[in-house]
């Protein structure tokens, strides 16, 4: 998305909570127009259940990404969860990694010593 007022409602709504304080939501209504009672609609909206699986899903994520010191991808978080009986699809957990800044460390391996036999 290049610009928030391109985006979908939800988007638009999304930016005017985490936005509002420092201008005043009334300023937000117009540029980006949407209505007044559809924000405050959509703020009163239970989350979905979609939403509600990705959080319990991301932090099982979490726990085997940290328990296995941030080292693993996304592929092998998908691996370790479907060891422990955790259906879902490698491209959810890559999406979920992805939009929580869950990267992997790069590990370096020490080069072997030389040991000279003269």
């Amino acid at each position: 998305m290049a610009t928030v007022s391109g985006g979908s409602a939800s988007e638009r709504f999304g930016f005017i909570q985490r936005h509002g304080k420092k201008l005043g939501v009334k300023y937000f209504f117009s540029w980006l127009n949407v209505s007044r009672s559809g924000y405050y609609a959509w703020l009163k909206r239970h989350l979905s259940l979609r939403v509600k699986a990705g959080v319990d899903l991301l932090e099982l994520i979490n726990r085997v990404f940290i328990a296995n010191r941030q080292t693993y991808g996304n592929p092998r978080v998908f691996q370790a969860l479907k060891r422990e009986g955790i259906f879902t699809s490698e491209k959810r957990v890559a999406q979920l990694m992805q939009e929580n800044s869950l990267r992997a460390l790069k590990t370096y391996s020490r080069p072997a010593k030389v040991i000279s036999l003269t």
